[in-house]
């Protein structure tokens, strides 16, 4: 047992130690401030200190190699000698990339044997961690297409290495730039909040919101994971965050163990379509489309408020036919002191407001984690109020130095988002009392580099996977083959894409799933006239439903566990429910305007478009909730759920052909369900 906490300690001051890494150097914080005290004091920066990308993706690929194997060990009794001994040689290939990789650049093209061997080393040890963190699919997937490239390369093994290791394709290429330089930020962001108590304020005041309404509990599900979807991009964490409470209540009142878990599964999963903190895949997205972070998070506002409507809608009817009943009043939060704690809601507002002023993600995320600070520093119960201003006097004087040499207001809140956290550190260290504070920030710290590990080893992996595809001419040739295959029909087409995403979403990480399908899928949509845009959110959209479709289903088997349910029948039920979330990524593609972007001005058909694409979407959802649960405002025969469905074929053909047809659908729709049967039903006068 005593070994077990050392170890778990010491993974844990790792961790915060790399993560401190990439706060001060990789985010480029640390050279920012020296080249101020420069300016000022007239000192020229070291040209040692100005390390490349590069060093830092080698230096972090080090850290989650080495993380990887301790926090997965091969035995589930805990991290053993070996998992730390094979960690340790995981990381040397990242060491090896951070020290020598200026005299990379200068020998361009000149291969070495120690070039060879670190990159075998690391190639070696990358699957490993694959298959441990997040399973054997991706590992193998990764493997085959490696011996793809050693063919094309004529298995010359230091042109292999050269091409998918010692430069910035392969392993580091675009989708673990951004594990590097944005999501792991945005992972620490969201653990930060989480120890401060924002996670708990959205899930109360979900409760007071909609805990006493019929199905309260499964209500409360929607709701607080689409709040904590604005700041986590998590589906598992979801489940486990408010799972935690949600799931007992349905079950208490009256909902089956099996639907309690899909409930919250299918809510969690949206979280990850929730801006302003997508996804980790929506941050690999601009670099494809070449546009900012921020326009991702303007088109992704309407199909996630669609999603939760959808979602809404058909836990209600489910609540409905289950007898389900709210939570008594008493046993719910009281709303008006939740409405005094809305100043949780500053990071937000500051992630948001920096990310439209046109700043990068990461330093967005940073400044939203000044005002998390402030915040905990005048509200945490024990904190003395002097603390809080001994920390707002630093921030105001290092702000005021920063505004003297000129820097914007912006960014100096970048810049002083980054010094907080070791003011913060400092003050906890230095004054009696405020301890906990330095707590928060080195948990978050550790808890926030552990969790980014899984997401970080699939997105080199898929780097190495979309490398192969690149440069060996296998994307350009499988989009032409779907496209052939389709037949030229654009119906064909999406379906065969939602085919190819959600089977490799069986059995790898979103972020590796939109890699591959935007690198190979992608291009056969926007061949067939669809915007970039629409395309490519299209494969984001089914890459996060991927993870709720059995027979690997994390999200759902995470449900089931805290539910205490069948795990299979809680992934049928969840996917059941996210059929009913399917038809808006349909409605996206046929209706560009939907994702706001793709609008150039603000006319009458482009209003049209988005009004007809969320019509659709709405009356899809009604009518897929019929056919899915068999329950609409009443109970349905067979003979309805069949009518729903052919519904529903009417309203997908109605996006693509014909849009009258939607009128055939709402008629289905108006004169089938119960309520309408029993209000024209001959009244019996015989009685």
């Amino acid at each position: 047992m005593e070994f077990s906490r050392l170890n778990d300690k010491l993974i844990n001051l790792i961790s915060a130690a790399y993560a401190l890494y990439m706060i001060i150097f990789a985010l480029g914080f640390f050279l920012v401030i020296l080249m101020l005290i420069s300016n000022l004091w007239g000192m020229s920066v070291p040209s040692y200190l100005i390390l490349t990308p590069m060093q830092h993706m080698g230096m972090y690929l080090s850290g989650i190699l080495l993380i990887s194997f301790v926090t997965h060990p091969l035995r589930k009794n805990g991290a053993k000698w070996y998992d730390w001994l094979m960690g340790l040689a995981g990381a040397t290939g990242g060491l090896y990339i951070f020290f020598v990789y200026p005299e990379l650049m200068l020998r361009m093209g000149i291969t070495t044997t120690l070039d060879v061997v670190f990159g075998l080393i690391t190639i070696f040890f990358l699957l490993e961690a694959g298959r441990r963190t997040t399973g054997t699919a991706l590992s193998v997937l990764t493997l085959i297409f490696i011996l793809i490239g050693l063919y094309d390369a004529e298995f010359d093994i230091s042109s292999l290495v050269t091409r998918i290791y010692l430069y910035n394709v392969g392993i580091f290429s675009t989708p673990f730039q951004v594990a590097t330089f944005m999501i792991f930020i945005f992972m620490f962001f969201g653990a930060l909040l989480s120890e401060i108590g924002v996670g708990k304020f959205f899930t109360d005041m979900a409760f007071a919101l909609t805990g006493a309404r019929k199905g309260g509990p499964a209500k409360v599900a929607v709701l607080a994971s689409s709040l904590l979807g604005t700041m986590s991009g998590s589906a598992t964490g979801n489940v486990v965050t408010t799972g935690t409470f949600t799931i007992p209540l349905m079950k208490k009142a009256g909902y089956k163990a099996e639907t309690a878990g899909a409930i919250e599964a299918s809510a969690s999963t949206g979280g990850q379509l929730m801006p302003p903190v997508l996804g980790s895949a929506a941050f690999i997205m601009p670099l494809f489309l070449g546009i900012r972070y921020w326009d991702v998070v303007i088109a992704s506002v309407i199909p996630a408020l669609l999603y939760y409507l959808a979602l809404y809608i058909f836990v209600d009817q489910e609540a409905s036919k289950q007898r389900a009943y709210g939570v008594p009043k008493d046993q719910l939060p009281p709303l008006r002191p939740l409405l005094l704690k809305l100043y949780y809601l500053l990071p937000l507002v500051v992630l948001i407001s920096v990310l439209s002023s046109g700043f990068s993600v990461e330093h967005a995320a940073v400044a939203s984690i000044m005002a998390a600070l402030f915040i905990e520093w005048f509200t945490r119960a024990g904190l003395r109020k002097l603390f809080g201003a001994v920390f707002t006097i630093f921030i105001f004087g290092i702000g005021f130095m920063l505004a003297s040499s000129g820097l914007d207001i912006f960014s100096i809140l970048v810049v002083v988002g980054a010094i907080s956290l070791f003011i913060t550190m400092g003050i906890g260290v230095v004054l009696k009392g405020a301890e906990e504070m330095t707590s928060i920030v080195v948990r978050s710290l550790a808890s926030s580099f552990k969790s980014v590990t899984p997401v970080a080893v699939a997105c080199a992996l898929a780097g190495v996977i979309a490398g192969v595809l690149a440069y060996t001419g296998l994307a350009l040739t499988l989009s032409q083959f779907l496209v052939q295959l389709s037949g030229g029909n654009i119906i064909i087409l999406l379906i065969l894409v939602v085919g190819i995403t959600i089977l490799l979403g069986m059995g790898m990480p979103t972020p590796a799933v939109y890699v591959l399908c935007a690198t190979s899928v992608a291009p056969a949509l926007v061949e067939m006239g669809i915007p970039p845009i629409a395309a490519h959110f299209f494969i984001f959209y089914f890459g996060i439903l991927a993870p709720l479709t059995p027979p690997v289903a994390i999200t759902a088997y995470a449900g089931a566990a805290v539910a205490k349910a069948d795990f299979w029948k809680t992934g049928i039920e969840a996917f059941r429910m996210a059929l009913i979330g399917w038809f808006i990524a349909f409605s996206f593609i046929s209706k560009p305007e939907m994702l706001i972007l793709p609008i150039k001005s603000l006319s009458l058909p482009a209003v049209e478009n988005i009004s007809f694409g969320v019509i659709a979407s709405v009356l899809a959802a009604l009518l897929s909730g019929g056919v899915v649960s068999g329950y609409l405002f009443g109970h349905l025969s067979i003979l309805q759920r069949i009518s729903f469905a052919v519904a529903l074929a009417f309203l997908l053909i109605s996006l693509f052909y014909f849009e009258y047809l939607i009128l055939v659908a709402l008629a289905i729709l108006a004169f089938l369900n119960p309520i309408a049967i029993r209000f024209l039903k001959k009244p019996d006068f015989s009685q």
